[in-house]
């Protein structure tokens, strides 16, 4: 019998791309209804902002492999059924779907829509991950500290006091940032022994370690007034952290989004370890 489908290939196949294997086997309607379900369920948990909570992501790669897992078993048994279904014809004629050309359409697409998907999340899901690289926000956030930040939640919301944002560094653009906002437009801020006064009264804030905020206590700060449309942003480790008191404001222009949750986390020091107690929402 000429043309006959293995399911060994349908199998490699749909493992280069969702639906290929149907394509394979010759059920071009599964192909398409694979990759239309697939891709409309990434969106959907990205557009839901379900994705932005500390399990959303794992839901997502959860996700991508129940879908490669169930439609790969199925393209291996509809190979073997298109063999079976024509076992007594000498050859039978292959459909414009299981054709070379095919393949590579689907696959190309596939894989087209997946890296659009993923280079273009900010815009097109609203979201971002980032890896902290250093100890500016410890200890809320630490070095290998993976975070999931909400890029469309500044579109119909105000930056707020006590947000953690990403933003564009003012003196290199094409670098981003990761602060707290501690005043917004119109607030007086002077720091006085490591202590914020905000509008003439200090601030408690406990997301700042005393072991961090040591430094700070023996110097004088200027006292800034923020202009409209910015920000002042501070580093939960006041001594380690270059922010708003050595180059100014930030401009409403410049955030980029919310930190929103932390998803995975490890440590390197002694040793690769998980650190799965800091898997949580920042608020």
């Amino acid at each position: 019998m000429k043309n006959k489908r293995y399911g060994s290939v349908a199998v490699l196949l749909n493992l280069l791309a969702p639906g290929t294997g149907f394509l394979y086997a010759g059920y071009w309607h599964l192909a398409v209804l694979t990759f239309f379900l697939f891709f409309s369920a990434i969106v959907f948990i990205g557009g839901s902002r379900f994705i932005l909570s500390d399990k959303g992501l794992l839901s997502i790669f959860l996700l991508i492999v129940v879908t490669y897992l169930l439609t790969t078993f199925v393209a291996f048994f509809l190979a073997r059924k298109t063999n079976k279904h024509n076992a007594n014809t000498v050859a039978f004629k292959l459909n414009k779907g299981q054709r070379w050309y095919s393949y590579i359409a689907f696959i190309s697409l596939s894989l087209i829509c997946a890296v659009l998907l993923f280079k273009h999340r900010t815009a097109f899901l609203g979201y971002s991950v980032y890896l902290l690289p250093s100890k500016s926000m410890a200890s809320t956030l630490l070095p290998h500290d993976y975070i999931m930040v909400d890029t469309w939640i500044y579109q119909h919301e105000v930056p707020q006091k006590g947000d953690i944002v990403t933003f564009r560094y003012p003196k290199k653009p094409n670098v981003l940032f990761i602060k707290r906002i501690i005043a917004i437009e119109g607030d007086w801020v002077k720091i006085e022994r490591g202590q914020v006064i905000l509008n003439g009264r200090m601030q408690n804030e406990p997301y700042v370690l005393a072991e961090n905020n040591t430094k700070t206590t023996a110097k004088e700060y200027q006292e800034w007034i923020v202009p409209k449309g910015h920000y002042f942003v501070l580093g939960d480790n006041r001594d380690g952290s270059n922010d708003s008191r050595y180059w100014g404001f930030v401009r409403r222009e410049a955030i980029q989004g919310k930190a929103m949750s932390i998803w995975f986390s490890y440590a390197s020091k002694g040793g690769f370890r998980l650190r799965t107690k800091r898997v949580s929402m920042l608020y």
